[in-house]
């Protein structure tokens, strides 16, 4: 009987393992058409390679300031208002946001709105969709398959993360330039409700614990300056523990406006 019990266990696990592994071929194949959908087509930082692009690439992407074709994606979901790529990763995906209703409703959802185990790269209404917060807290999931968020953590190593200095984001009409300048573990707090950035003395100490974590495995550029006037981002993802997040934070170096974005065109 105990034989036949673990047999059907067996059949049971490895159904399921079957099942997330064309999930998640699916889920792949499915952004790589939506990348094709957005214009993704001259530089794909990341997606087949953690090199950086050659010279001559990466003079054409410079010439295109929003190689994003944000009209085609608000027809797949207007919830999709941003683009975020990370140089030298796979991390290269539309930013959704739910206007009303549950704001967790991309961790669980794709870009199609199916249910996904995936989700989406997500913020929460709580943040303006033109990145002009304070704070403008980003999530995603910690994917086995390196997906989402899952090569945040790649941060947690010297090399990676003195070699990968920039976050791109992409708006219609804008990129914004920003400099990652600290990486490390923090509590599960839910930072836009646990602090008030709008009060300047709350963000100075903020930014005071975000420059000088009290964490384990933490990462910091030196030389980076961040005031209460700046911007910044913070990426986050789950480490494995429910009450511990991983956190990369960066501070806005460059906006740049264009009439070359695809969605004007």
């Amino acid at each position: 009987l105990a034989a036949a019990i673990l047999l059907i266990l067996g059949i049971i696990c490895a159904v399921w393992a079957g099942s997330r592994l064309y999930e998640q071929a699916e889920e792949a194949k499915r952004m790589d058409d939506l990348r094709k959908e957005a214009g993704r087509r001259d530089v794909a930082f990341g997606i087949t390679s953690a090199d950086y692009p050659a010279s001559s690439e990466l003079e054409h992407w410079e010439e295109e300031i929003v190689p994003i074709d944000f009209s085609a994606l608000r027809k797949v979901n207007p919830d999709i208002y941003a683009w975020i790529t990370i140089p030298g990763t796979q991390i290269d995906y539309p930013i959704l946001q739910k206007e009303t209703g549950s704001q967790d409703y991309y961790l669980y959802h794709d870009v199609d709105g199916e249910l996904s185990a995936g989700g989406s790269i997500y913020t929460e209404n709580l943040n303006k969709k033109d990145f002009s917060d304070p704070n403008t807290v980003i999530y995603g999931h910690n994917m086995k398959d390196g997906t989402m968020f899952r090569e945040l953590h790649r941060f947690r190593e010297k090399d990676f993360f003195d070699r990968t200095a920039e976050i791109y984001i992409y708006t219609p009409g804008h990129r914004l330039t920003y400099q990652v300048f600290s990486a490390y573990e923090s509590d599960d707090r839910h930072i836009l409700k646990t602090f008030d950035f709008s009060d300047r003395e709350e963000f100075v100490l903020y930014l005071e614990e975000a420059l000088h974590p009290r964490s384990l495995n933490v990462m910091k550029r030196d030389g980076v300056t961040v005031t209460v006037e700046d911007k910044i981002i913070t990426l986050s993802t789950c480490i494995g523990k429910d009450y511990a997040r991983y956190l990369v934070q960066a501070v806005l170096k460059e906006d740049l406006s264009s009439e070359m974005s695809l969605n004007d065109r």
